[in-house]
Parts: C-alpha cells; sequence; structure tokens
C-alpha cells in the first residue's frame, strides 16, 4: 500500500501510514523505509529524506543500493542535507566526501 501511495506521488499520506502501521504495532521493515524514501526523493521532497533516513538506521535498517544511489546523487548535485553523509557512512557505505567535491567542482571550471 505504501508502495503505491508512493508512486502515485502521494508520499504524505505513505508516511502517515508508515506512523499508523508503528502507532498499532505494526512495525516497518527496511524494505518499506526504502520504498518510502525513494518516494520522497523521486517527488522531489528531500527535506523529509534525512529524517527517514535517520528512523530507518535507529531501527536497524540499512539504504538498499538503490535508495544509496539517489542519496548520492542528491547529495553531488546539493539537494540534500550534508548530514546524511555520517550516516550513510555509519552504515558502512563507502563515500567520500572529498571526491564528491572534487568531482563536481571539476564540473565548475569547464562551464564557462
Amino acid at each position: 500500500m505504501i508502495n503505491g501511495l508512493c508512486i502515485g506521488g502521494l508520499t504524505s499520506e505513505a508516511e502517515k501510514l508508515l506512523f499508523e502501521m508503528e502507532e498499532k504495532g505494526c512495525s516497518p521493515n527496511g524494505w518499506t523505509y526504502n520504498v518510502i524514501i525513494r518516494g520522497f526523493i523521486n517527488n522531489n521532497e528531500t527535506v523529509t529524506v534525512t529524517g527517514l533516513i535517520q528512523q530507518m538506521v535507529e531501527k536497524g535498517f540499512s539504504a538498499d543500493a538503490w535508495t544509496t544511489e539517489l542519496i548520492v546523487d542528491l547529495l553531488v548535485k546539493d539537494k540534500v542535507d550534508p548530514a546524511l553523509l555520517p550516516l550513510m557512512q555509519k552504515e558502512n557505505y563507502e563515500l567520500n566526501l572529498p571526491q564528491l567535491k572534487l568531482n563536481r567542482s571539476s564540473d565548475h571550471p569547464n562551464k564557462h
């Protein structure tokens, strides 16, 4: 159901359903978090992503490869809070911030 809401662009409703699940004792799993995080990213609602990733990590789940790729892409484009880097690194993802900055800054001089 959460997946369908996210695909339909109804991410706020999906997030409400996530909280309702938890209130009723139905704990979401890693798949559920990845689906809702991707939904927010795909709908350009990146403000909520940081909080959801923090919740996911606190509950012992990790971002899957697809979600990680989307997050790294957002970080490179400066569209998401850099505070995500420590969370991703905590989960043993090999993210190299200086390299990301180097790649990003190397693009700018070529755009005269």
